[in-house]
């Protein structure tokens, strides 16, 4: 016998108490299904959430390592332009020519990093920003990238400037390219002949033009040093985030 006959049988014989235990199946029953169906939901959202703070945390994570790459980079670079702006003209110079050019190489590095950001800009076209529960993880991430939005393009910029309008035309009428660019890619298969006699940059050191093309980098790098440690700070920030997050999340176990 069906539940409405049953309950239309109870009526007929006016057997309340009967009546009252029907419904009261009924209403357990659908509380259960909502239960279940909530169960599943919340299942399912731990879970997505979970694949996506994991997403997350390998792409900060790798640019992370590519800021230290660079800025450790631009450290070199202010080192060796300090060791280039220490010696005057006149110099009974210690320096061989292939340290020079190594020294050189440093000086011209126009690096940026690349950040890794597929899985945050996923989640915002998509309209799935919302499946990160932490408001203060989805905040930082928010700012973070409105920074790097607001500040690459500058910092491009100003290195190819640099390369463009300040390295590049002086080392074209001074500068032995031939060792410079086998000093920067470091390929010693590379046998071309230099083009200049190899103690010509006895001449160049020390100079106030050399040194003005060596004081415009040596700032430059120290500021893109200081960039790139700022936002390996905001990167760690965000890092340490997303790890609480995945510790919170359930792993699908089932638990609530």
């Amino acid at each position: 016998m069906s539940l409405i006959r049953r309950i239309l049988e109870h009526l007929r014989t006016q057997n309340w108490i009967a009546i009252g235990l029907e419904l009261i199946v009924v209403v357990v029953g659908i509380f259960l299904a909502f239960q279940v169906d909530r169960w599943y939901e919340q299942t399912r959202l731990a879970s997505e959430e979970r694949d996506y703070l994991a997403a997350l945390s390998e792409d900060f994570a790798a640019t992370r390592e590519v800021y230290v790459r660079v800025r450790d980079r631009h450290i070199d670079a202010t080192k060796s332009a300090v060791t280039l702006l220490s010696y005057q003209v006149g110099d009974s110079l210690d320096l061989s020519h292939e340290e020079f050019y190594a020294l050189l190489s440093d000086i011209q590095l126009i690096r940026t990093a690349d950040v890794r950001r597929g899985s945050y800009d996923f989640l915002i076209s998509s309209g799935k920003i919302a499946v990160i529960q932490d408001e203060r993880l989805r905040r930082q991430m928010s700012e973070y990238f409105a920074k790097v939005d607001g500040t690459s393009s500058d910092m491009t910029d100003d290195l190819r400037s640099y390369w463009r309008d300040t390295f590049e035309p002086y080392a074209q009428r001074n500068i032995d390219h031939v060792a410079l660019m086998q000093a920067v890619h470091r390929r010693d298969n590379m046998k071309l002949r230099p083009t200049y006699p190899l103690d010509q940059f006895h001449e160049i050191i020390g100079t106030g033009e050399f040194e003005a093309i060596v004081s415009d980098k040596w700032h430059l790098s120290g500021d893109l040093v200081a960039h790139y440690e700022a936002r390996i700070k905001e990167v760690e920030a965000i890092e340490l985030l997303l790890t609480k997050s995945l510790t919170r999340v359930p792993s699908g176990n089932g638990s609530d």
